[in-house]
């Protein structure tokens, strides 16, 4: 009868959970779908610099508002004429509008796709592909292409949708200078005992960005190092953790009764990545200032690691 009476009990919490307008059961991380905002400017300056519209010293000017095809565009700010760097570390609208007119859609996504965006990751319990906003995305779902959604979509705006796991992917590429990998969660496989290791699950490249610049990734690294020490409260700070940290933030436009969500991607040390990140939080703003207790709870990870390996080692010489 307890037995019946627990199943009963937990049978009435799934539906609650089910019925949950917030849907705490989605795995927000492989099939939540989000715009990506700003985060996603690091794509297309890959794009500008690696096609050679844009290089590191040349520059495009913001002065706040911008008019295109009888439409006028804004940024938060005025920046004057700025670089790639520079409108990375300030998330310059402006500057990825003037871009992506240079640039136009089809490179845009062309870039996306090599980052991955649009397909699933392959990890092994399964993920949404997302799409990226373009003409193509558009008519799939019968909605009306403008030519103005090509600067939104420079921006991580328009009807881009991707997962906070594909967003990792993003930064983890841009970490290891384009190469990108296929995510996973399974390590090596195991006797049933655990004293037998039978296979190591080696890395498998996803696909690789053809570099016709050396210099591509020097320039977005130098912009997000910018950016995680920019508008950062001393609290908050990444800038005394002993290694640069490289971030990108966003704080896309939002659906579901949400004004904005807040987006960050990023990887560390930049110099010798050990680990990329991504979050988004719903309806919110300043989620970069999570980014220093994700580091630092990393870091315990990786001493408590040490120090296991350390005794296993000793116990097991």
């Amino acid at each position: 009868y307890r037995r019946q009476r627990q199943m009963c009990i937990r049978d009435r919490d799934y539906d609650k959970l089910a019925s949950d307008e917030t849907s705490p059961l989605l795995d927000r991380a492989t099939v939540g779908l989000y715009r990506p905002g700003s985060t996603f400017k690091t794509i297309t300056a890959t794009a500008g610099l690696n096609e050679g519209i844009v290089a590191g010293s040349s520059t495009y000017f913001c002065g706040h508002s911008y008019e295109y095809k009888g439409h006028t565009y804004y940024c938060t700010g005025s920046h004057g004429n700025i670089s790639v760097v520079q409108a990375l570390q300030y998330s310059c609208n402006i500057y990825f509008y003037q871009l992506s007119e240079a640039l136009t859609i089809d490179n845009l996504t062309k870039y996306a796709e090599l980052y991955g965006l649009g397909s699933p990751t392959g990890i092994e319990t399964g993920d949404a592909a997302g799409r990226f906003a373009n003409p193509e995305t558009y008519a799939e779902y019968g909605w009306e292409w403008t030519v103005g959604h090509v600067l939104q979509a420079a921006i991580g705006q328009s009807e881009t949708a991707v997962t906070p796991l594909q967003m990792a992917v993003v930064a983890s590429t841009i970490a290891n200078k384009g190469v990108r990998y296929q995510p996973h969660l399974v390590d090596s496989l195991w006797d049933y005992n655990l004293t037998e290791k039978i296979k190591d699950i080696e890395p498998t490249v996803a696909e690789t960005i053809p570099i016709q610049h050396d210099d591509v990734y020097t320039y977005i690294q130098q912009g997000m190092i910018a950016a995680s020490v920019t508008n950062m409260p001393d609290k908050y700070s990444l800038a005394d953790l002993g290694y640069d940290v490289a971030i990108k933030t966003g704080t896309p436009q939002a659906g579901g009764g949400r004004v904005q969500d807040s987006f960050f991607i990023g990887y560390a040390p930049a110099d010798n990545p050990k680990i990329a990140f991504a979050c988004v939080v719903e309806g919110a703003e300043y989620s970069k200032y999570m980014i220093r207790d994700v580091l630092k709870a990393y870091e315990r990870m990786e001493t408590r690691q040490k120090t296991n390996m350390e005794k296993n080692t000793t116990s097991n010489p």
